[in-house]
Order: structure tokens, then C-alpha cells, then sequence
């Protein structure tokens, strides 16, 4: 697993793009993510949620600090 922060498939780094996979593969997780009304309003519903994320991919508590949460705001805008 790659958890540093090198670009990955085009986002920032591993941990953006597989929060963004989430939120997108969800369909409660994704109707979060269209309620959500800036970056930092997503980043406090994750850190709500965070029970539902730690069990996806072997997420590690660590690697929230790499996300990149204007980045998924900003591409997961309809």
C-alpha cells in the first residue's frame, strides 16, 4: 500500500484518492459528500464517520493527515 505523499492516479497522494474512492462507492457516504457545502464541512462529517472509513482498504489513522480535502471537495463537485 502506498501511504506516502507522492501523487496517486492523479490525485495528491494514496490516502486522497482512496477517501475519494469512498465517498464515491457509497451511496450513504456519497450523499454525505453532496451535503457537504466546503472542504472543511467534509472533513468534519469524515472525522463523524470515521468508523465507517476505518474498516475500507486498511486505512490507517495516520494517513488522515494526508488528505487532501480541498482536492476532494473540489472533484466530487456535481
Amino acid at each position: 500500500m502506498i501511504t506516502d505523499n507522492k501523487k496517486y492516479n492523479g490525485w495528491k497522494n494514496w490516502a486522497t484518492w482512496n477517501v475519494s474512492l469512498w465517498y464515491n462507492n457509497d451511496e450513504y457516504l456519497y450523499s454525505l459528500l453532496l451535503k457537504a457545502g466546503s472542504a472543511s464541512e467534509l472533513k468534519a462529517i469524515f472525522n463523524t464517520e470515521i468508523d465507517l472509513f476505518k474498516d475500507f482498504d486498511g486505512f490507517k489513522d495516520n494517513e488522515i493527515n494526508n488528505i487532501d480535502w480541498i482536492e476532494v471537495y473540489n472533484n466530487n463537485q456535481e
